[in-house]
């Protein structure tokens, strides 16, 4: 796909398409709960693929035999995948709740 189709071009793009969903809640308060929740939910994201990549690179040392004991590469390979499978759990609840939040609102077809 090229990227000059995407809708997402820039960081501005996504703020304006982003403010312009808050300004359709009528109260203020369920527009800074569904802005709060999309900052959750990018944070989320985030971290979420920064402990994917560390797993991955930590498996592949793992299944390649890489230097280190071999207690100490499956400790970390554990204790990486742990955090990994908790920062995905984390986003599926930040996801989860920011789609009921946005689920509240009358959007037309």
């Amino acid at each position: 796909m090229d990227r000059n189709n995407f809708q997402f071009k820039d960081s501005s793009a996504a703020r304006t398409y982003i403010s312009g969903i808050a300004y359709q809640y009528d109260n203020p308060e369920h527009m800074m709960e569904f802005l709060r929740a999309c900052d959750i939910v990018c944070a989320a994201l985030v971290r979420n693929l920064l402990y994917e990549c560390r797993y991955r690179r930590i498996q592949r040392g793992c299944l390649s035999g890489e230097s280190g004991s071999n207690d100490d590469i499956q400790s970390d390979c554990v204790e990486m995948r742990d955090s990994y499978v908790m920062s995905y759990q984390e986003f599926t609840k930040a996801k989860d709740r920011l789609q009921k939040i946005v689920g509240k609102l009358k959007i037309p077809y």
